[in-house]
């Protein structure tokens, strides 16, 4: 697989990276509820650093999880993945992107409780699949 780490930085950043966002821009108008106040006082304060800077830190497992995933992968059966039509490549990338939020719900949290943790969730994976299937796919002339 060409550029791993990137697809594995992008999809396990780009979930507290785009929760970061919609709660900056009060984008589901939960951003002054009661629950997000007590919990994270600060989030229409953030600015893109801090929003980077905390999706890193916080998605440390994760990435340690995805690279193991992805060395287990590609690196030990190589096979299943030498010859990659677009399909082939569309269902890779849909299965690693569900690993982030698998290590998630093990962890313990219920990513189903809010508005804006749902729509993080759903955008992230769209970015994970796009970003690994233009990552992946063959180019063809």
């Amino acid at each position: 697989m060409k550029l791993f780490p990137v697809h594995i930085f992008l999809k396990d950043c780009s979930f507290l990276f785009v929760y970061f966002l919609l709660l900056r821009f009060n984008v589901t108008g939960e951003t002054f509820s009661a629950d997000t106040r007590a919990n994270f006082p600060e989030a229409p304060h953030m600015k893109f650093t801090d929003m980077l800077a905390a999706s890193i830190i916080y998605n440390i497992l994760p990435i340690l999880v995805s690279s193991v995933i992805y060395f287990v992968l590609y690196f030990i059966l190589p096979r299943p993945f030498e010859r990659a039509p677009r399909s082939s490549v569309l269902s890779i990338g849909i299965l690693f992107s569900f690993t982030t939020p698998i290590v998630y719900l093990a962890a313990g949290a219920n990513p189903f409780k809010s508005a804006t943790t749902v729509l993080a969730l759903l955008i992230s994976t769209m970015i994970s699949i796009s970003g690994y299937y233009f990552f992946n796919r063959r180019k063809t002339l």
